[in-house]
């Protein structure tokens, strides 16, 4: 998990706001073991409760951040055993169990790919983008 922490962005600037980066930053270092245990979870929702969050926008800073780690895990373009074991215990900590069910560790680090693999959206589980790129988060419709 510290791994792809550590290759995580320290700004929070796109989430818009100090409050959201303060509470980006804390839920980065209680997720830092993998899991949220009491004191993690009591200061996180005190965060949350002092910046005026309801449940959807911590639920969309939490996307996010999953998002950002899934970003983080493909920078080398290779999804391990280990990352993946990360990705899906940080999601599962975040009560969001079957976030990255589409993702599959590559067969080993040294086998070349036979086919690229698409990235897959968060959103609407479609190839080809990320959820911070997905085109129906951002439709004028």
């Amino acid at each position: 998990m510290s791994s792809i922490l550590a290759r995580l962005p320290m700004s929070a600037a796109d989430a818009g706001d100090a409050d959201a980066e303060r509470y980006l930053s804390c839920l980065s270092t209680a997720l830092a073991d993998g899991r949220i245990v009491g004191d993690e979870a009591r200061e996180l929702a005190e965060l949350a409760g002092t910046a005026g969050f309801g449940s959807a926008q911590v639920a969309a800073l939490n996307q996010r951040f999953l998002e950002s780690m899934r970003e983080a895990a493909f920078a080398d373009d290779v999804l391990t055993t280990a990352e993946l074991r990360s990705l899906r215990s940080a999601a599962a900590a975040l009560g969001v169990q079957g976030y990255f069910d589409d993702l599959r560790p590559a067969e080993s680090p040294a086998a070349p790919a036979t086919t690229p693999r698409q990235r897959r959206c968060g959103n609407c589980r479609e190839p080809g983008h990320y959820r911070s790129t997905c085109p129906s988060l951002f439709s004028t419709a």
